[in-house]
């Protein structure tokens, strides 16, 4: 192998230079101190011994592609390199135009059906929202507070019949809106706190005491959540109370109305609404405005909830949608 270049019959340069014609070696590629030998010259201070590890090297390089005969049927793919990303396999048996179509076709329509199969339908991947109307409403002794009953995900409804009136404590409660989860989230830990609050100081707390808990929750994580309550209830202090709660906003308003449908009767409760308001004409209000908001808003409807409260305690109602009153659009 490697002897044959150095045996007698010519120098070492011109056998190199014969293996670079036959293609079994390239003097460019031959370096020595870092320099390259090139135009098919060796640098003069290049041993014999290291030319023959070169050669040899390159000899053993040609015996190995030999005996791996690329036309056998046991022999490997060059293309196939399965530890690199990019695998090239061997080209595919052509197909008719016809049936390449139909391939693609089946393939594409299996492909939908695993997704489906895989992601199920598109409303389980969209947010659970209770998509709403509530209002609240003070009148002289106490307040009523009503919402409808429709969740919604996307543009499917998930649940009819939900109440979105929860209680705080015994005489305070609140009107959900926004994403179900977060709100009941924020009911529940307030609900926690005032009972937790109730026994230190040893009494009913202040509506206003509730309304702070849900704006600061509200507030400090108004990036996370995304949730309108308000909350109205009874105290011995200051008698009835509605408070508006929206991002670390709290303010005490004769009536409040919130949710995806109040858009739709802000002109109603403008125009109805009076000062010093009876327990049965608050009533009346807050189911009016109600059923003119769950027939215009596709996001609101169900039954309405209603819950009154005052010094003597509270009372929850339900009115079937059947039992609404009709408008003369209806």
């Amino acid at each position: 192998m490697a002897s044959d270049v150095l045996k007698p019959g010519g120098s070492l340069l011109s056998r190199l230079a014969r293996l670079e014609r036959t293609g079994s070696l390239s003097l460019s590629s031959l370096t020595w101190g870092g320099r390259a030998a090139t135009g098919g010259r060796l640098l003069p201070l290049c041993p014999e011994r290291t030319v023959v590890k070169i050669v040899t090297r390159k000899r053993r390089e040609i015996r190995d592609d030999k005996k791996t005969d690329k036309t056998s049927p046991l022999a490997p793919n060059p293309l196939l390199r399965f530890g690199d990303a990019s695998i090239s396999a061997p080209p595919a048996r052509s197909e008719p135009p016809r049936a390449r179509h139909q391939s693609s076709t089946r393939t594409s329509t299996s492909t939908l059906c695993t997704t489906m199969l895989e992601s199920g339908p598109e409303w389980t991947s969209e947010e659970v929202k209770t998509g709403t109307t509530i209002i609240g409403i003070e009148f002289d002794g106490g307040v009523v507070l009503g919402s409808d009953s429709r969740v919604s995900a996307g543009a499917t409804v998930v649940n009819r019949v939900m109440n979105k009136l929860l209680p705080l404590h015994d005489k305070i409660y609140c009107a959900l809106s926004g994403s179900a989860a977060d709100a009941q989230t924020i009911a529940e830990i307030v609900n926690y706190q005032l009972d937790v609050h109730s026994v230190e100081i040893d009494e009913d707390p202040q509506v206003r005491s509730a309304a702070s808990l849900v704006k600061n929750i509200s507030y400090k994580y108004k990036e996370e959540l995304s949730a309108h309550l308000i909350v109205a209830g009874w105290d011995r202090r200051a008698g009835g109370q509605v408070y508006a709660t929206l991002n670390g906003l709290l303010t005490r308003q004769p009536f409040a109305v919130g949710g995806s449908g109040s858009s739709y009767i802000y002109g109603f409760v403008d125009a109805e609404f009076r000062k010093a308001m009876s327990r049965d004409a608050c009533q009346e209000f807050v189911i009016n405005a109600l059923s003119l908001a769950m027939s215009r808003d596709g996001s609101s409807g169900g039954v309405a909830y209603l819950v009154t409260i005052d010094e003597h305690g509270t009372e929850e109602k339900v009115i079937l949608g059947n039992d609404l009153p009709k408008f003369y659009d209806q």
